[in-house]
């Protein structure tokens, strides 16, 4: 110091309130970290004053700001540029608090993660977290397609699935309706057998992909209950076909069994298996099978 009220400083890298008199804070040094990196990324101080004018660099320090170092340094980015603008900020209020919270900025940038002189947002946190974890996501990205491709085939199959599940119940209740329009017709016997062995081949193929489906064993149920009835139960004309018939009410019933074990208050379970064993039973009784 050489003149009489005048401050200690490196004129250069002085910060406006070293040249105003006014309070001087750690946010004066980080004025001058600022100055330096902005010096050591650019080669140009960023007033654009030259030491050689004093007047120039006073005028320059408190009311010129800095130029963006995107348009002179090639490849830096606005984070950057935001962060040195925040550490140049005029105001000491401004600026960094102090020069830990200036350097932990630099090294958030450094490692693509959230900075704090920039507003914080969802997309923002979203974009740092996608960048900074690029493998990953990628990763990620080509897991979540695969498994939607998964659930789209599951979906098909799983409307395929009630599709057949449709089928089969109008079957089940179409084969009442056609049997009882073909019992008087002339070789009406023929043609209910012919009806049975289509209606159990379609029983056999949906069978195959039961796979615990609850609904599907439902619906399995009924159609081999009625089938039953139109072999040989004897409460409607049948075909006298006492053996296969009870032999569909034993599978029937194994399929509502299932059912009722996981789903003991199924209504419509518990419906049909009481149908079940009353037909059961009245085979059993004109069989002399009281036991």
């Amino acid at each position: 110091m050489t003149r009489t009220g005048m401050r200690p400083m490196t004129p250069a890298y002085a910060a406006p309130e070293q040249l105003t008199n006014a309070p001087i804070t750690m946010a004066t040094d980080v004025y001058a970290l600022g100055v330096l990196l902005y010096v050591l990324l650019s080669g140009v101080h960023p007033t654009g004053a030259q030491a050689s004018s004093p007047a120039a660099v006073v005028h320059g320090i408190l009311h010129v700001g800095p130029p963006p170092l995107t348009q002179s340094v090639p490849g830096v980015g606005g984070e950057l540029q935001t962060i040195l603008g925040k550490a140049l900020k005029k105001s000491p209020q401004e600026r960094y608090g102090s020069a830990t919270a200036f350097a932990d900025d630099l090294r958030r940038y450094l490692t693509h993660r959230p900075i704090s002189a920039r507003p914080d947002t969802l997309l923002y946190r979203a974009a740092k977290f996608l960048r900074r974890n690029r493998v990953p996501v990628a990763a990620g990205a080509l897991l979540v397609m695969g498994l939607t491709a998964g659930l789209f085939a599951v979906n098909a199959e799983r409307v395929i699935a009630e599709r057949r599940f449709d089928q089969l119940r109008a079957l089940s209740a179409k084969v009442f309706e056609l049997d009882k329009a073909i019992v008087g017709l002339p070789e009406s016997t023929l043609a209910r057998q012919r009806l049975v062995t289509a209606s159990l081949q379609y029983l056999e193929g949906l069978a195959k992909d039961v796979h615990g489906d609850l609904d599907l064993m439902l619906a399995l149920g009924d159609g081999y209950w009625r089938v039953a009835h139109i072999q040989g139960v004897p409460l409607d004309a049948n075909l006298g076909e006492y053996d296969k018939a009870e032999r569909n009410l034993e599978i029937a019933e194994r399929y509502v069994d299932a059912l009722r074990t996981e789903r003991p208050d199924d209504r419509h379970a518990l419906l049909l298996a009481l149908n079940i064993a009353q037909d059961r039973m009245i085979m059993a009784d004109e069989g002399r099978r009281r036991e």
